[in-house]
């Protein structure tokens, strides 16, 4: 009887990558937190000239627009939210409307001030609106929790309504 499986394995005649050199550091190292709580810019806003930098901002406003609208487009589930939840989606998306109408502003903003623009609409982006097995409705208080913890977070409070 001739045995077809299982395959033989071919015999490995070397390691599969060489083996790096390690370098010595050349200064002391530092501790993790200090490395952790050191600023960090995003790199959308590396080398980009103001112009680039406000069709970024547009971009990632105009769609984190376009999806938080789903929160408000489910009217009846809103309004069984908490006073304090209500709130603050409400004011993220004032936040949000004044972003879109300012646009045009995008050169006098400081850099941090872009930066904290970026991390809201790419948070919300992250937010996981619907599955294939569930829809918004049903998930609707845990899209909201979200946003809600976004909106906390202060990233747009240096916009004053």
């Amino acid at each position: 009887v001739l045995e077809v499986y299982p395959p033989a394995k071919p015999e490995r005649k070397s390691h599969p990558l060489p083996v790096r050199p390690i370098a010595a550091p050349t200064s002391a190292p530092r501790p993790l937190a200090e490395r952790l709580s050191e600023p960090r810019p995003l790199p959308d806003f590396k080398c980009k000239s103001s112009a680039e930098a406000q069709g970024i901002l547009s971009k990632k406003v105009g769609a984190t627009t376009d999806r938080f609208q789903a929160i408000f487009d489910k009217k009846y589930l809103f309004d069984h939210l908490n006073e304090d939840w209500q709130k603050a989606l409400h004011r993220f998306a004032d936040q949000l409307n004044w972003l879109d109408q300012n646009l045009d502003k995008i050169p006098t903003w400081s850099k941090e001030q872009r930066e904290k623009v970026s991390w809201a609409c790419e948070s919300i982006g992250c937010v996981e609106f619907s599955t294939p097995s569930e829809p918004l409705a049903c998930r609707y208080r845990k899209v909201t929790r979200e946003p809600v913890h976004i909106s906390n977070g202060r990233y747009l409070d240096w916009i004053i309504l």
